[in-house]
């Protein structure tokens, strides 16, 4: 009795406001909260409560130290409205009296309907059956409406196009605020509410039962004792006896209705008040059958079912395309798996002779025997139904179905990847030798390269190599030929020390990636080396590369043991382990890639060892022949310049170094390695930094 509660119905927070005198009556809109008591008022603005997480907070803000007399009482932003018999009175927050209204006879119902501050709009029901709206800042009330009877009950309908009145006899009626036409009547009532968001879906009470409609359609009802003060999203609120409750109510009688009546928009709206995912299925496909793209798009994605999303997108294609409807209904009904119907549509629009399509519903409802014996009948013009019929045998494991299939279109191609596919290795061969014609054409090659890349994948080396050979792909052959000595990164014995393997990985992790060798090997090597060389930084380094990678089972344990131990490590590499660059002389990072960081130079590596050679490339002037300058740099240099080095004395420690033939017969044969290229290449001139190291090359590739 002294105590005002207020809940927020939505975030279901609550708080309790103590007046410590008796509490006569409460108003409350929006933000604002009236509590009249034995001898004043008491205005509360809310501060708090809006968000989800917020706890509900009012703070007293205005109090007017006057006793109203009066049966109803109203709050607005600005205002207050004092209701007595059938006057009205406005008073402002401070008390102060604004305007007042004599209507025709009792008010027996007020609401506040909103409106801007200041100017809010009210709406009266009347003893005699009028139904009046008057503004708070305009001194004239409008009648809207005039019933038989008194009123009971009264809503308006977000956009104020419809109003649902009550009378004392129980009798709800729906007009339309325009034109005054009755919509519809429904007897046994006792209150009514919109909904806040869907003006066509309204709901009322009475005889202990809730009946929510669509406008046009018959209601449905469940039970529920008390009156409806509200209805906002798919929850109707309802206060009976002292205590307010939300009531979910379904929504799935209402949307079929609609989607009888293929009012998809309507349907959609309701929807998103909230229904079940069965309800945005059916709404989807009924939508997409009777190709309402945007709204069973919409409804596809509500409920995340991005394979009919595809669909959507296709049926749109087919729209675009002028595709006869009856065309894309078939469609729709192969993706929900109603081959028979689909069979059905087409014959019914004379579609009996498109094999294609007769080819995919077998194909799609799994007919073998149908299958088999299409085969058979078909001609080998007919490419496209029988390479559908070659995947639907290969899908079965029907492979010398499919393989006669690819015989009779002459699709060699096709055979060798299917064949490659079910891991057949004899008949794969075989085709290559039965087939030998096929290697001179480039597309056939291209075949065989993809085979060979198939074996690649299975570790199976000397296989893909036998194919590099037969297209005389050498250097691929020989690459394969190394990748079957299965070098890797664990093996227990081998022949190269733990620089040299680590020197491997540093100069594979510097190039783009190569075919056939694993990223996460060469990073796997360089981190466990490293991390036993003392190349703590690198390990480091590669560690976080390998987090970037796809670790295989067999190595993810390593992986994460090392990388937890090298937090303990320093973060810097041992300084014997870092390449230096014999041009400029200073250290270089273990990341440092194919050139020196300082001076750019490129680095020349060894092919035996993998470490950085004192080899540095110079140039010759462009009016030098190839050939003069081999003959400059064989013929003896004069004795006062037998220790002559073009790099030492230069200026510039980085950039290309040009010589002319006066430098080049300054220099000594023994430093010069001439790497003989053949046309279009160039020659290359590497000059040795330190003599006393002797560098050899392979006469063949100039490693």
């Amino acid at each position: 009795m002294t105590d005002v509660v207020v809940q927020h119905l939505i975030h279901h927070t609550m708080t309790r406001i103590r007046c410590n005198d008796l509490v006569k009556k409460v108003a409350i809109y929006g933000h604002k909260l009236a509590v009249q008591l034995s001898d004043r008022l008491h205005i509360y603005r809310q501060i708090k409560g809006d968000g989800e997480s917020e706890q509900l907070e009012y703070t007293l803000c205005e109090r007017i130290n006057k006793a109203f007399d009066c049966s109803l009482l109203v709050v607005c932003s600005n205002h207050l409205i004092l209701c007595d018999e059938r006057r009205l009175q406005c008073y402002d927050h401070k008390g102060l009296k604004q305007r007042e209204w004599q209507l025709e006879s009792a008010i027996r119902y007020i609401k506040v309907i909103g409106g801007p501050p200041g100017r809010e709009t009210i709406l009266i029901g009347l003893r005699e059956g009028q139904v009046c709206k008057l503004f708070v800042d305009n001194p004239f009330p409008v009648q809207v409406l005039k019933l038989n009877g008194p009123i009971k009950c009264i809503d308006i309908s977000v956009t104020r196009r419809h109003i649902a009145v009550v009378d004392d006899s129980g009798i709800c009626v729906v007009f339309d605020a325009k034109t005054k036409e009755v919509l519809f009547e429904e007897p046994n009532c006792n209150s009514v509410a919109f909904n806040n968001d869907n003006e066509d879906i309204i709901c009322y009470s009475g005889n202990s039962k809730l009946t929510v409609r669509a406008r046009g359609y018959p209601g449905h009802q469940q039970r529920m004792f008390g009156f409806v003060v509200g209805f906002s999203g798919n929850k109707v609120y309802c206060l009976h006896i002292y205590a307010m409750q939300a009531i979910e109510v379904p929504f799935s009688n209402q949307l079929y209705q609609y989607i009888e009546n293929k009012e998809y928009q309507k349907a959609y709206d309701l929807a998103c008040l909230g229904v079940t995912s069965e309800d945005w299925q059916i709404l989807a496909k009924d939508a997409i059958m009777n190709l309402e793209c945007d709204i069973a798009k919409k409804a596809f994605a509500r409920y995340k079912d991005y394979r009919n999303l595809q669909l959507v997108h296709e049926i749109k294609e087919m729209l675009a395309a002028n595709e006869p409807e009856y065309l894309i209904r078939a469609h729709v009904l192969c993706y929900e798996g109603k081959f028979q119907e689909a069979a059905a549509l087409y014959r019914a629009n004379g579609d009996d002779n498109h094999l294609d399509k007769a080819v995919q519903l077998i194909t799609e409802n799994d007919w073998m025997d149908l299958a088999i014996n299409v085969m058979r009948k078909l001609e080998r013009s007919d490419v496209d139904s029988l390479r559908r019929l070659a995947n639907y045998f290969i899908r079965k494991s029907e492979y010398n179905m499919a393989a006669r299939i690819y015989g009779n279109i002459n699709d060699i191609k096709a055979m060798a990847q299917m064949h490659v596919a079910a891991g057949h290795w004899t008949d794969a061969f075989a085709i290559a030798d039965r087939y030998p014609k096929y290697i001179e054409d480039r597309s056939d090659v291209d075949s065989l390269r993809r085979l060979a890349n198939y074996f690649i994948r299975k570790s199976e080396y000397n296989l893909a190599a036998r194919i590099y050979g037969n297209i005389n792909d050498i250097k691929a052959m020989a690459q394969m030929h190394v990748a079957a000595g299965h070098w890797t990164d664990n093996q227990p014995f081998t022949r190269h020390s733990s620089e040299t393997l680590l020197n491997m990985a540093r100069y594979l992790a510097a190039q783009e990636p190569v075919p056939n060798i694993s990223q996460v090997l060469i990073n796997y090597t360089m981190a466990r080396i490293g991390r036993e060389l003392g190349a703590y930084k690198l390990a480091r380094d590669t560690l976080d590369r390998l987090g970037n990678l796809r670790v295989p089972p067999r190595l993810q344990r390593d992986v994460e043991l090392m990388t937890v131990n090298i937090r303990a490590k320093p973060f810097s590499d041992a300084e014997d382990l870092l390449p230096v660059c014999h041009r400029c002389g200073l250290n270089n990072p273990l990341t440092c890639g194919m050139n020196c960081v300082h001076c750019k130079t490129p680095f020349q590596y060894s092919f035996a060892t993998f470490e950085i050679l004192p080899l540095i490339e110079f140039y010759i002037d462009d009016d030098i022949p190839a050939e003069e300058a081999v003959s400059l740099v064989e013929s003896e240099p004069p004795l006062s310049d037998s220790n002559f080095n073009p790099f030492q004395n230069v200026a510039k420690k980085s950039g290309e170094i040009r010589l002319n033939r006066d430098d080049l017969t300054r220099l000594e044969k023994g430093q010069v390695i001439i790497l003989h290229w053949p046309e279009p290449l160039k020659t290359r001139f590497l000059f040795n930094q330190m003599p006393s190291i002797s560098v050899s090359k392979c006469p063949s590739c100039n490693k």
